[in-house]
């Protein structure tokens, strides 16, 4: 990923990304931000008001096989890129932790909540 292919896949100049963004880590951590931000928002309503958080929780992760696939997709690709990239891993790590606490209203055994993160692809890749 460049400063350049963002700016052509937005549908901008390269230097109004150079502008907002001076590096390419600057960016990424922008857009990981904006994922985890709206992730968050999704697990905190499903924390808060849902009567079985899981199911909604379910219903979260079967809508990125439809809908939500680009947004799976680039929730993909930015945690795995937290992996390599050390400005990255805050938010991601963010991501994993309200996971973790949506799994802890449904059990405090640490396997399980492991299992759950196991299933959603955030295990230990931050």
């Amino acid at each position: 990923m460049t400063h350049r292919t963002v700016a052509k896949e937005a549908g901008i100049t390269t230097s109004l990304t150079l502008y907002y963004f001076a590096t390419l880590d600057d960016l990424l951590v922008a857009a990981l931000t904006s994922v985890t931000d709206t992730y968050t928002r999704r697990i905190r309503q499903l924390i808060d008001t849902e009567d079985d958080p899981l199911d909604g929780l379910a219903r979260l992760v079967a809508e990125s096989a439809g809908p939500g696939r680009e947004r799976a997709l680039a929730e993909r690709e930015l945690s795995t890129l937290a992996a390599r990239r050390p400005a990255l891993r805050p938010a991601a790590r963010g991501w994993r932790d309200n996971v973790a606490e949506l799994a802890r209203t449904r059990t405090d055994d640490p396997d399980a909540v492991e299992a759950s993160l196991i299933s959603l692809g955030k295990r230990g890749q931050v």
